[in-house]
C-alpha cells in the first residue's frame, strides 16, 4: 500500500490518504493547488511499504519531484531551465530548491503515477540525479 501525505495549511496538520492511486494523483494535486499559505502550496509525499518515497513540490507550474529509494538514496528531478528558485510548503516548512531541478507539473505528476505503478519515478522526460 501507499500513503498520499500532504501539510494542510488551514487545519496545521499533515493528512494521510491510503492507498494512493495513480488514477488519484491529478486529483490529489489539483487539490494541493486548491491550498496554500505564505509558504506556498503543499507538496505531496508518497510513501511505499518499502520505505522508499517520492515528493512533489509545486508553484503551480513548475515542480520538483524528491525520490528516496528504499536504501535511502536521495536524488532529485533536473530541469533544462535556469530560472528563479521555487519555493513550497514541505510538511509545514518553507522550502525551496534550484530552479534548474524543476520541471513542467505534468511531467513531476507522471513521475509520481510511475512511483506508485513501478516503484521508481523515472520516466522518458525527466532525468534524476543524486542529492
Amino acid at each position: 500500500m501507499i500513503v498520499a501525505q500532504f501539510f494542510d495549511p488551514v487545519a496545521e496538520k499533515v493528512v494521510k490518504r491510503a492507498p494512493a492511486t495513480a488514477d488519484g494523483i491529478d486529483a490529489l494535486v489539483d487539490h494541493l493547488l486548491s491550498l496554500s499559505s505564505e509558504r506556498g502550496h503543499p507538496a505531496l509525499e508518497l510513501v511505499r511499504e518499502d520505505g522508499s518515497s517520492a515528493s512533489l513540490g509545486t508553484d503551480g507550474v513548475r515542480a520538483v519531484v524528491v525520490w528516496h529509494n528504499a536504501i535511502s538514496d536521495s536524488f532529485h528531478s533536473v530541469g533544462t531551465e535556469k530560472s528563479r528558485e521555487l519555493r513550497f510548503d514541505y510538511m509545514g516548512s518553507w522550502s525551496e530548491v534550484p530552479g534548474e531541478w524543476t520541471v513542467s507539473l505534468g511531467s513531476a505528476a507522471d513521475c509520481l503515477r510511475n512511483f506508485i505503478d513501478l516503484g521508481s519515478p523515472d520516466t522518458e522526460f525527466v532525468v534524476f540525479e543524486p542529492d
